[in-house]
């Protein structure tokens, strides 16, 4: 075993102590003992035992100490060992054989001063008794202090290694390693769950045919499944005699010690630890070592309480661990969806795309490319507003989800654009697919709000000229094909050949007005295309805000798009708006750093809590600063906190000290706060808003800002109702968590 593992592996009772059972009958000549002693000088003392009944005990050093005295030799020599008992009158204590050393410890020295190191008394699992010098309690002591600072070392450096990394599958194996390192076992598995079923699992030491999913189909089948997941208590079997907890089917070997931790994060169960030892028992002979007695009777290869108890104590740092990198991937996965149409952006669409091209690649195969566009959509925004529009898109990608294999990428790819990957299709039935989704499409009838409205989309087709080919040389001949779609009258499929490029190439496709665009279309595209990414890769980190806290779900857009219209009202440029509008959007992103239970704690914080929860601006500096297209935007998740008066945070500062766009964000975030209603108040009246701003103005708020506000609202016409069919406010009313009234966490 490892060396952590052997530090726990006694329990610390006093059955596990350096013991003496030396006993004497009542009526034994005390100059018996007496040579006893000179003849043993480890003995301690000696047990006054009468039929199996304590009489007493005679501490070494206080027999010769009444021997020492002025005629004691003479006086007690002959006598009986009783008679010198009753002469020392002394109590001895009596412990039982499994009471821990420290309590032992405890215990003996709150004896009189005269016995604090007499012997203790310590009745075993048999009745019998024997001694055990204070000397070796003592020493038993200093030594479980020392291997618990051991343990308190080997705690902090795991932390720091699961700290080094948000990645699921390395933190998993980081925690099996360290369990290696304290608890060596066989094989382990981690187990988390999503909905009752497996979500993510890693094992160590077991076969590789094994399936993890059969292990987790065998715990629901038991009662341990109850005993983890829903009583989240843990399960240790030292030996397993009988009918094992998974069977030899399931993990491919035979077990003899058996383990089971749950992984507990906020009073939800996140998965299980699972270790288990097979190897045969081994033999280790009894040996003294320091004040300890080990020895194994025979189940060495068993898990102790011991090692449960030091697992168990770092279960919530393995559970922060894994519940953090769990975070981060939804965090990952989220910056790579639409956030529109939960469908791949083009960031998610071009990662797995490249997957599919090494796939292909190594199977010889060839794939092919859909490029799809919404005809006529700019008329559509134009007559309906950008919200009917963005149903549009909705519906067009549900269309295109239905028509499309399990195996197939869909991704939006910009505005109103959408492209398809098709492994393993051949260009017939990549045409027979881009039909079907222009023909369902062109039938599709979209009711929005009593508006009926019918789109028709164009499709280009393009297949790899050579297997390996490059995805953006397929991806500019399906945009190729795309173009002559639309140019040869919409609504329909044309798939890229050689002839179709050199009408391209030879301005033979389109008349003397449009001459130059395939020249530039493409390129124009990329562009407009490549500006998105920084704004869908913003949109994906708003959007995991949303997925951790459902409160704050529209929150963000309501109050980015009214700050940009006050921004606009207060003369700053354009350029400037656009960064505005990002920081908006991620005023609360340093919030992903702060833990579940202090974000979501339904009661008032503590100042420690306060203290944390008032780092999150910190948070959001550091993450966004290192991004260049972000640091222009990162004043108002860095200063939101700060107030007029200097009260604010994180770094108090001042009046026009404070950025104008956190100024201005300031004013609208507790407006949007204060009109939502909250489990513990309902939402205030316009009236009563206006004058709690209007009372701020100059303390809390910039009062040219608050004024400014005050007139653009007049403006829209949404200050006496109506706020919820404005278009800046069509999202769902919530906001995030408040404090007296306003001041969010």
């Amino acid at each position: 075993m490892g060396s952590l593992s052997q530090e726990i592996s006694h329990i610390s009772m006093l059955s596990d102590l350096i013991s003496f059972d030396t006993r004497v009958a009542p009526t034994v000549a005390v100059w018996q003992i007496s040579n006893t002693f000179k003849s043993q000088p480890d003995l301690p003392g000696m047990l006054i035992i009468d039929d199996k009944q304590l009489i007493g005990i005679i501490p070494r050093d206080k027999c010769f100490e009444q021997l020492g005295r002025p005629y004691g030799v003479e006086l007690f020599r002959n006598r009986p060992v009783i008679e010198l008992y009753n002469r020392l009158g002394i109590q001895p204590l009596v412990l039982p054989y499994d009471c821990r050393v420290d309590e032992a410890v405890q215990t003996a020295l709150t004896r009189k001063h005269h016995q604090l190191y007499d012997p203790v008394v310590m009745q075993r699992e048999d009745g019998q008794y024997a001694m055990i010098d204070m000397h070796t309690l003592l020493t038993a002591q200093n030594e479980l202090l020392r291997k618990s600072n051991n343990v308190i070392q080997k705690q902090a450096e795991i932390s720091l290694s699961l700290s080094t990394t948000l990645h699921l599958q390395e933190v998993v194996r980081l925690i099996l390693q360290h369990i290696a390192e304290m608890v060596p076992y066989d094989w382990a598995v981690i187990i988390t769950e999503k909905d009752g079923e497996v979500d993510y699992s890693l094992s160590c030491g077991l076969p590789a045919e094994i399936d993890i999913r059969q292990i987790h189909a065998v715990y629901k089948e038991q009662s341990l499944y109850a005993q983890l997941f829903r009583e989240k208590r843990p399960v240790l079997i030292p030996e397993i005699q009988a009918s094992p907890p998974l069977p030899t089917s399931a993990t491919g070997t035979t077990l003899s010690s058996w383990l089971c931790i749950p992984l507990i994060h906020a009073s939800n169960t996140l998965g299980i630890l699972t270790l288990a030892r097979t190897g045969s028992e081994e033999t280790i002979h009894p040996e003294k070592t320091g004040a300890f007695r080990t020895t194994n009777n025979g189940k060495n290869h068993s898990f102790s309480q011991a090692e449960l108890d030091l697992l168990m104590n770092l279960q919530s740092t393995f559970t922060i661990a894994i519940r953090n990198a769990q975070l981060y991937s939804q965090v990952q996965e989220s910056s790579l969806k639409d956030t529109l149409t939960n469908i791949n952006n083009r960031r998610g669409f071009f990662e797995f795309a490249q997957r599919e091209i090494a796939n292909a690649s190594s199977t010889g195969q060839l794939l092919c490319a859909l490029m799809i566009d919404i005809d006529h959509f700019k008329k559509i925004n134009d007559a309906y507003g950008h919200a009917v529009g963005d149903q549009v898109i909705r519906a067009v990608a549900r269309e295109c989800n239905k028509v499309i294999r399990q195996s197939d990428l869909l991704g939006r790819y910009g505005g109103e654009e959408f492209v398809i990957l098709l492994p393993s299709s051949d260009l017939e039935t990549a045409r027979r697919v881009a039909e079907r989704i222009r023909s369902d499409i062109e039938a599709l009838v979209i009711a929005i709000d009593g508006v009926y409205i019918r789109v028709s989309v164009s499709i280009g087709l393009a297949q790899q000229t050579s297997v390996g080919s490059p995805l953006d040389d397929l991806l500019n001949r399906a945009d190729q094909a795309l173009y002559a779609a639309k140019y040869l009258g919409r609504n329909r499929v044309v798939v890229w050949d050689e002839a179709l490029q050199f009408h391209l190439e030879n301005d033979l496709l389109q008349d003397t007005k449009n001459n130059l665009l395939m020249n530039t279309y493409h390129n124009q595209s990329q562009k407009r295309l490549d500006s998105t990414v920084l704004e869908e890769t913003i949109e994906g980190w708003a959007k995991a805000l949303e997925l951790r806290d459902r409160e704050t779900e529209g929150h963000g857009q309501r109050v980015a798009r009214l700050t940009v219209e006050l921004a606009k009202r207060l003369n700053i440029p354009e350029e400037e708006r656009i960064h505005i509008q990002r920081g908006a959007l991620l005023h609360d992103i340093g919030k992903i750093a702060i833990p579940d239970n202090i974000l979501f704690k339904p009661g008032k914080l503590t100042e420690e809590e306060w203290a944390i929860m008032r780092k999150h601006p910190f948070y959001a500096y550091e993450l966004l600063a290192p991004i260049a297209q972000l640091r222009p935007a990162i004043d108002i998740p860095y200063c939101h906190h700060e107030l007029w008066n200097g009260s604010g945070y994180p770094r108090g500062l001042k009046g026009e000290e404070i950025p104008l766009s956190a100024r201005i964000f300031t004013v609208i975030d507790v407006w949007d706060a204060l009109r939502s209603d909250r489990c513990y108040r309902p939402a205030w009246e316009t009236e009563k808003i206006f004058a709690y701003l209007q009372d701020g103005a100059g303390k809390l708020f910039d009062p040219r800002v608050v004024q400014e506000f005050f007139a653009l609202l007049k403006d829209l016409d949404i200050t006496n109702g109506g706020i919820g069919e404005h278009p800046f406010f069509y999202l769902n009313r919530q906001t995030t968590l408040l404090r007296a009234p306003w001041h969010n966490r």
